[in-house]
Order: C-alpha cells, then structure tokens, then sequence
C-alpha cells in the first residue's frame, strides 16, 4: 500500500483545499506516506496516523515530519477525535457496505463539527467499458470478505445511511 500511495497522494494533496486545517488525521494511513504529504503544504498542521496496533511500526515520525504522532486502535470501535479533516485513502474498498457505515459513522462522530472528511478511492464507471477499477473490484471480490470498488451512486447511497 506504500508504494500504491506514491502515485496519488502528491495529486490528492496538490488537489483538495487543506486551507484552513490544523488537524488531519489518516485513518487506515500504515506507514504514513499519504499523510506527510499534507502538512508539507499546509504550514503549522498536524497529524495523527491511525491504524491497527502495529501496522503504524514501520512509520518513522522523524521521516514523516511535522507534528505528526501514531495512534493504535481499531476503526470499526473509534478513531482518535479532534481531526478538522480526517482521511480515508483506500479503506473502504476492502470492507463490505454494512462495515463502512460503521466506519464512516466513527469517523463522522469523532471529527469536529466543522471537520471535512475527505475519501480517496477508485470510482467505478458504470458503463461496460474497461477501466482499472473494474480490475480491482474483482480483486477486492477474491481477496476480501464483502469488499468492493463502489461507484459514484454507490457512495452515494454509503454516505446517505451515515
């Protein structure tokens, strides 16, 4: 997933308007490429880097930069409060809808009333032409348990029972 983060964050992160966040946090980030990418840009912010116990190891907080600080625990009960703008980059394509919402509906709970939640993922086309999301959405069927690519109704409808 490191390497996979390579060649979006940087376009997410020169894309999205982080003007005006002081808190991100990434939940799902693993070594935390994605996230240090935001505070390069965005000056006097900070970060938490949230995933299970364990998978944060491999972050190494002096490479990442900034005030940027690892954090242990599991989506599916809480994710860390106090994010202005929290992050979800390639998560939710590996659970099933009923296990979104709950993770959406964590993320949603935790972040500040004013908070943005910004989620990064493939966006099926719903047309039968190819495209690489279609790929990914068999992959995610042999791999996971309930996983899938979703397309733009797709989301709507997750977004729509948080």
């Amino acid at each position: 997933m490191t390497s996979f983060s390579g060649g979006v964050s940087h376009a997410v992160a020169d894309s999205f308007d982080f003007s005006g966040v002081r808190h991100i946090v990434e939940i799902g980030g693993g070594h935390g490429y994605f996230l240090k990418t935001i505070p390069e840009r965005v000056s006097g912010s900070k970060g938490t880097l949230f995933d299970l116990p364990g998978a944060g190891t491999g972050a190494d907080t002096t490479r990442l930069g900034g005030d940027i600080r690892i954090v242990g625990g599991d989506s599916f009960k809480e994710v860390p409060a106090g994010g202005d703008c929290d992050t979800l980059k390639h998560i939710n394509q590996a659970w099933s809808d009923e296990q979104c919402i709950t993770m959406l509906s964590n993320v949603a709970r935790a972040m500040h009333s004013d908070g943005r939640g910004l989620l990064v993922e493939m966006v099926m086309r719903e047309s039968g032409e190819p495209h690489p999301a279609k790929f990914m959405d068999v992959n995610m069927l042999a791999m996971t348990e309930g996983g899938c690519e979703r397309t733009e109704k797709d989301y709507g409808e997750l977004f729509g029972k948080v």
